[in-house]
């Protein structure tokens, strides 16, 4: 059998492009699949099928997500349109921008928005965080890494390794755990720049206020991603968990974790609508990474105090995406 890549699929079946199995996937192989077999009317009929976490989506998706009936984008095919569209309101902002031109990028993130939410309210519940116990808040304490107030989740990761997705199984304990901090922090991207073109848009008082349900958006994202650290970090969620009112210090789990995590940190830390104590807790669990996972670059994100190295950490989070799926 030769080995054809992230597909894993036998010569055989690629040459008549073909599944070797019913469970396996369908995966796009650029190289030796010419893009007519691809063709949404060639695709399976993945319309009709219910959402079922133990196989993925047969539309051309780099990461292995569910199926869905009602999916109308992956989740990959909104992150590929969102980091443009912000360095376009990037670019917008920083210069005396039209009415019409802030008004249309406005639109756009909104449209963004909506689309994520489509992709959340159609995930199979076993693709959804399941809580397994609270941390309660000690007065007047700074919380240490992994003890932020609140009820800790942890995901399917912990039952179910993927075996029809490409990363093995035992090897990467939160794969589905790292798309929802992804999708958080890309929604929340989209949010800032909505927020952006509306204090730019409505410069008087008379101008209709900002809907106060964006605000309690913005909450229950980056909520969701502070309780989901000691599920990422940790070697064991179920013994952190149990030994939380001891505020025994979280042992580190596998760095795949840590690194995976890393970007998603930082770039929430300098993102303005981010409260500036959660910032800083944020800040701290990138140091804490880098001291005991030993990751440097996580070191180095954790002394940057703006949005500089942005770049430099969305080149590297998508390699890293990359080598989980070879």
């Amino acid at each position: 059998m030769v080995n054809n890549g992230a597909s894993g699929a036998c010569q055989a079946c690629k040459q008549r492009h073909k599944k070797c199995d019913e469970t396996r996937p369908v995966r796009f192989s650029p190289i030796s699949d010419p893009l007519d077999h691809w063709l949404p009317s060639k695709l399976p009929n993945w319309q009709h099928t219910p959402p079922d976490p133990t196989k993925v989506t047969s539309r051309l998706s780099i990461l292995c997500t569910p199926l869905s009936k009602h999916e109308a984008v992956t989740i990959d095919e909104i992150f590929a349109r969102t980091e443009p569209l912000f360095r376009k309101a990037e670019a917008l902002l920083a210069r005396d921008a039209t009415l019409d031109e802030l008004y249309a990028v406005k639109r756009d993130a909104e449209n963004l928005k909506n689309e994520y939410n489509i992709w959340i309210d159609n995930l199979p519940e076993e693709w959804k965080p399941r809580v397994v116990g609270s941390i309660v808040a000690e007065d007047g304490a700074k919380p240490q890494v992994g003890y932020w107030p609140g009820r800790n989740t942890e995901y399917y990761d912990r039952k179910f390794h993927l075996p029809t997705c490409t990363p093995p199984a035992n090897s990467i304990l939160a794969y589905i755990a790292t798309i929802w901090n992804s999708y958080r922090k890309a929604r929340l991207l989209v949010i800032n720049i909505i927020m952006n073109c509306y204090n730019r848009i409505c410069t008087f008082p008379d101008h209709e206020e900002i809907d106060p349900a964006i605000y309690a958006e913005i909450d229950d994202l980056i909520t969701g991603l502070l309780l989901s650290i000691p599920f990422v970090l940790s070697s064991d969620v179920q013994t952190f968990v149990q030994n939380a009112s001891t505020r025994a210090p979280l042992i580190p789990g596998r760095p795949i974790g840590g690194l995976m995590l890393t970007h998603t940190l930082y770039v929430l830390s300098v993102l303005p609508i981010i409260d500036p104590k959660i910032q800083m807790y944020l800040t701290e669990c990138m140091a804490w990474i880098g001291e005991h996972m030993k990751i440097g670059q996580a070191v180095i994100l954790s002394k940057c105090a703006t949005d500089d190295l942005f770049d430099y950490v969305t080149e590297a989070h998508v390699l890293l995406w990359a080598g989980m799926l070879i």
